[in-house]
Protein backbone atom coordinates (compact mmCIF):
# COMPACT_ATOMS: atom_id res chain seq x y z
CA UNK A 1 0.00 0.00 0.00
CA UNK A 2 2.92 2.33 0.42
CA UNK A 3 4.19 2.07 -2.77
CA UNK A 4 0.83 3.17 -4.09
CA UNK A 5 1.28 5.78 -1.99
CA UNK A 6 4.80 6.43 -3.18
CA UNK A 7 3.45 6.37 -6.79
CA UNK A 8 0.76 8.67 -6.57
CA UNK A 9 2.45 11.11 -5.05
CA UNK A 10 4.81 10.87 -7.78
CA UNK A 11 2.34 11.50 -10.15
CA UNK A 12 0.79 14.43 -8.03
CA UNK A 13 4.65 15.67 -8.11
CA UNK A 14 4.95 15.48 -11.93
CA UNK A 15 1.62 17.49 -11.97
CA UNK A 16 2.74 20.29 -9.85
CA UNK A 17 5.77 21.03 -12.08
CA UNK A 18 4.49 20.60 -15.04
CA UNK A 19 2.02 23.25 -14.45
CA UNK A 20 4.45 25.37 -14.15
CA UNK A 21 5.90 24.68 -17.62
CA UNK A 22 9.36 22.96 -16.70
CA UNK A 23 8.23 20.27 -19.47
CA UNK A 24 7.69 20.80 -22.74
CA UNK A 25 4.04 19.96 -24.03
CA UNK A 26 3.77 16.64 -26.07
CA UNK A 27 7.41 15.63 -25.13
CA UNK A 28 8.06 12.00 -23.01
CA UNK A 29 10.04 12.17 -20.14
CA UNK A 30 11.29 8.64 -19.09
CA UNK A 31 12.40 7.88 -15.74
CA UNK A 32 13.77 4.53 -14.48
CA UNK A 33 12.54 4.02 -10.93
CA UNK A 34 13.68 1.56 -8.49
CA UNK A 35 12.09 1.36 -4.74
CA UNK A 36 11.59 -0.99 -1.72
CA UNK A 37 9.31 -1.07 0.80
CA UNK A 38 10.46 -3.17 3.62
CA UNK A 39 9.87 -4.06 7.07
CA UNK A 40 12.06 -5.51 10.19
CA UNK A 41 12.88 -5.85 13.41
CA UNK A 42 16.59 -4.73 13.39
CA UNK A 43 16.89 -5.23 17.16
CA UNK A 44 16.27 -9.37 16.73
CA UNK A 45 17.62 -10.09 13.74
CA UNK A 46 18.28 -8.77 9.86
CA UNK A 47 14.89 -10.57 8.12
CA UNK A 48 12.91 -7.97 6.43
CA UNK A 49 9.91 -8.86 4.55
CA UNK A 50 7.95 -6.67 2.28
CA UNK A 51 8.76 -5.54 -1.72
CA UNK A 52 11.08 -4.58 -4.01
CA UNK A 53 9.31 -2.57 -7.32
CA UNK A 54 11.40 -1.56 -10.63
CA UNK A 55 9.49 0.19 -13.83
CA UNK A 56 9.66 2.96 -15.88
CA UNK A 57 7.87 5.39 -15.92
CA UNK A 58 6.92 7.66 -18.87
CA UNK A 59 5.61 11.00 -18.78
CA UNK A 60 4.27 13.35 -21.25
CA UNK A 61 2.73 16.59 -20.35
CA UNK A 62 -0.67 17.43 -22.11
CA UNK A 63 -0.97 21.09 -21.62
CA UNK A 64 -2.89 22.80 -18.52
CA UNK A 65 -2.82 20.62 -15.58
CA UNK A 66 -2.87 17.16 -17.17
CA UNK A 67 0.05 14.92 -17.48
CA UNK A 68 -0.30 11.76 -19.28
CA UNK A 69 1.80 8.88 -17.36
CA UNK A 70 2.86 5.23 -18.22
CA UNK A 71 4.50 2.67 -16.33
CA UNK A 72 6.27 0.10 -18.36
CA UNK A 73 8.46 -3.09 -17.71
CA UNK A 74 7.00 -3.87 -14.38
CA UNK A 75 8.78 -6.22 -11.85
CA UNK A 76 7.41 -6.70 -8.25
CA UNK A 77 9.69 -8.64 -5.99
CA UNK A 78 8.35 -10.17 -2.96
CA UNK A 79 11.34 -9.99 0.07
CA UNK A 80 11.26 -12.57 3.09
CA UNK A 81 14.76 -13.21 3.60
CA UNK A 82 17.57 -11.61 6.17
CA UNK A 83 19.51 -8.93 4.55
CA UNK A 84 22.76 -9.45 6.39
CA UNK A 85 24.46 -5.97 5.34
CA UNK A 86 21.08 -4.23 6.31
CA UNK A 87 18.21 -3.32 3.96
CA UNK A 88 20.31 -0.27 2.02
CA UNK A 89 23.32 -1.80 1.39
CA UNK A 90 22.18 -5.93 0.16
CA UNK A 91 21.04 -6.60 -3.44
CA UNK A 92 18.22 -8.39 -4.17
CA UNK A 93 17.23 -10.18 -6.84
Amino acid sequence: MKAYACIVGFCLFAGIVSADYAWENGKSYTYSVHSRALAGITEINNKYAGLQFSYDLIATPMGGNFVNVQFKNLQVLEVNEQLEQGWRQTPIE
